[in-house]
């Protein structure tokens, strides 16, 4: 026993050196050290080592592969828009005799809309298209030809329809322009013009009956979407209607298209600005006979 007691192998250098080797040995089984390691190496030194061999040539036409698909995705729209001319139905049905189908953005459709009154009245009705378009979810419109009749759809962002409208091709004529004066000059519309945010906040509140009523020619709305700038609502009525003055701004000259609505509707329209907290508040429309006495 003294013997083996002497022998390098028991000695304490040695237990320890064992001891270490099984930890080693233990560790490695379990997490795998060594192969982490020299994978972290690998890693490390993959820039630094040469491109060469059957592998590397393969992710290298991988890589160049992915490159190609990334840039015909970038280049190649889901679904393209029609960039081309278009200046009137004429137009429009080559196009489609051709392509059978195109697509345009909203704001492409509302000029290719305001070129042509009575063309686009037959496009879409004006108050549905005012609805789609004080509804935010409309994006884009598709056209399609099917023999002597153009559909129309218009789309939300996801690409699903919301509303549709057919054209039966043979009818347009040109439209017509409107008499302008100023706002300011008449006395009837004093503390009575509102801002047209306020006025379009009142409007989509009434019915459509109402709203036929204040505007019977809804294409004008889509016209004057973007440049209204306020309206201005008579004091007096006469015979049941009340006069409305539409201020809209067209480059830099503001001009003023005067409408006549009917009493009933024009109430219910201050009723909905009054309601919003426009301020001042704005009295019911009084008969001019009863003024001027």
């Amino acid at each position: 026993m003294a013997h083996l007691k002497n022998s390098p192998f028991f000695s304490k250098r040695a237990i320890i050196f064992y001891f270490a080797v099984a930890l080693i040995l233990t560790l490695e089984g379990v997490f795998d050290i060594f192969e982490v390691a020299m994978g972290k190496y690998l890693l490390l030194t993959n820039p630094l080592r040469p491109r060469i061999g059957r592998l590397w040539v393969e992710e290298s036409k991988d890589q160049e592969g992915l490159k190609e698909m990334s840039a015909v995705q970038t280049e190649q729209p889901r679904d393209s828009l029609y960039s081309g001319p278009l200046n009137s139905i004429e137009d429009l049905r080559a196009v489609l005799s051709m392509k059978n189908s195109i697509s345009l953005s909203k704001d492409r459709f509302l000029q290719f809309y305001m070129l042509n009154e009575k063309q686009a009245k037959a496009l879409i009705d004006p108050l549905v298209l005012y609805d789609l378009e004080r509804g935010h979810q409309w994006t884009r419109v598709r056209m399609t030809l099917d023999e002597n009749q153009i559909g129309i759809f218009f789309l939300n962002g996801y690409g699903q329809p919301i509303t549709e409208s057919f054209l039966s091709l043979s009818s347009a004529k040109p439209s017509e322009h409107l008499a302008a004066s100023k706002l300011e000059q008449d006395p009837d519309f004093k503390g009575r013009i509102v801002p047209a945010d306020i006025f379009f906040t009142a409007f989509d509140q009434l019915s459509g009956i109402h709203r036929l009523q204040i505007i019977n020619d809804p294409y004008k709305l889509i016209l004057w979407m973007d440049s209204l700038r306020r309206v201005g609502i008579s004091a007096h009525s006469s015979e049941g209607s009340v006069e409305l003055a539409f201020e809209v701004q067209m480059g830099e000259t503001l001009t003023i298209h005067r409408l006549t609505a009917s009493e009933i509707a024009a109430g219910y329209l201050i009723t909905a600005i009054n309601r919003s907290g426009y301020s001042p508040k704005l009295a019911l429309p009084i008969p001019r006979e009863v003024s001027n006495e």
